[in-house]
């Protein structure tokens, strides 16, 4: 068994730190010492840490440039003498990398998690000045690997890896429960509940959605848009609450804030939407498939591989108003039932190739 650092910035609740975390609990249930370092203080995911025993180190940092945090660091490392480090995230990468190297750790794993390391020349620069102090890099979409062999990365040192998911958790919620969920929103048992999960933020294109849903000839009084998770960018809701108003949807619209149970949100959902305009491999899209959900999503990173259109779900071009205003129209003229059909396949689709075992077999490999 090994001994493991897996460093992340912190524990809010996104999208890598959500797998970090999930990859701790996989690997300690597999009997690895696992201890999960940030620089950040928040405690979003700590309860899923702290319901497996696995410990959790803050060493601060104060800027990007910390000399106090980059000692600090070093001295843990050397200490703790850990037989690998797994990095999630551009800045942990950097360091785990630089600091872990000079700390004497032999086997350092590092991940890119989106497909948009090439609109920065610093951070693409950066990536291919020090990628050899990478033991791997994992890549959690074929289309990032693609991307990384574009800009020189050998592709020997590159692993594919999906999103692991524990499918047991994100498992369709029981019917009261879902009714009670809706209701506490104000929401009636036969209005048509369209959700985008995701931070307010210019990546996961909210602005899109709204803009998409004015284009519909006619918006049906039974139709609820609701937003879950947070609130990053106010520039962005500011211009959200804009289109909302302008197209008189007020009283559609449900802001509900971070989620504790996404299994039961989903499932009160009835159709996913994540028009997103760069990713890596979506999180709330294969938890939605997971819960029995259809979802529809835009053509990015490896989506319309795991989301196969028409079988699954849909997927549109990536940020076309209209042709996502085309494709929302369809789904709003399906039923339920018909929705649910295509769920279930989503179910069978992401349980072949995200479960958790498949994950951390995966990862464990690499270990070896």
């Amino acid at each position: 068994m090994n001994n493991i650092v897996l460093f992340i910035d912190s524990l809010v609740a996104g999208g890598a730190q959500r797998q970090l975390v999930v990859l701790a609990c996989a690997l300690a249930d597999r009997g690895h010492k696992v201890e999960v370092v940030t620089y950040h203080y928040n405690d979003q995911l700590a309860p899923f840490l702290a319901k497996k025993q696995i410990a959790w180190k803050l060493i601060k940092k104060s800027a990007w440039l910390d000399f106090g945090f980059i000692w600090a660091l070093y001295r843990y490392l050397r200490n703790k003498k850990p037989d690998v480090i797994i990095s999630y995230l551009n800045t942990p990468n950097l360091w785990a990398r630089l600091v872990g190297r000079v700390a004497g750790i032999k086997k350092i794993i590092t991940s890119e998690r989106n497909i948009d390391i090439d609109k920065s020349k610093v951070r693409l620069l950066i990536e291919q000045t020090i990628y050899p102090l990478s033991s791997k890099i994992v890549v959690n979409s074929n289309a990032i690997k693609q991307l990384l062999i574009k800009h020189n990365i050998p592709e020997e040192r590159i692993e594919t890896i999906y999103n692991g998911l524990d499918t047991d958790y994100f498992s369709e919620a029981d019917k009261r429960a879902v009714s009670r969920f809706r209701a506490g929103l104000g929401i009636a048992q036969d209005d048509f509940i369209l959700m985008l999960p995701g931070r307010i933020m210019q990546q996961k294109n909210h602005l899109g959605l709204m803009r998409a849903i004015s284009m519909l000839e006619s918006i049906p009084e039974t139709l609820k848009i609701v937003f879950v998770g947070n609130e990053i960018d106010g520039s962005i809701k500011q211009q959200l609450m804009q289109l909302i108003e302008q197209n008189g949807l007020i009283q559609q619209v449900i802001f509900a804030g971070v989620q504790d149970n996404m299994p039961l949100v989903y499932s009160a959902s009835d159709l996913v939407v994540l028009p997103s305009l760069w990713e890596g491999l979506p999180n709330v899209v294969i938890e939605a498939m997971s819960c029995g959900r259809a979802t529809l999503v835009t053509d990015v990173s490896d989506n319309a591989l795991v989301v196969e259109h028409g079988k699954q779900g849909f997927v549109v071009p990536v940020n076309d108003d209209l042709e996502l205003a085309k494709q929302l129209r369809t789904c709003l003229t399906m039923s339920k039932s018909e929705l649910l059909v295509l769920g279930a396949s989503a179910k069978n689709k992401v349980n072949s190739i995200c479960g958790l075992r498949r994950f951390c077999d995966a990862y464990e490999q690499l270990l070896r």
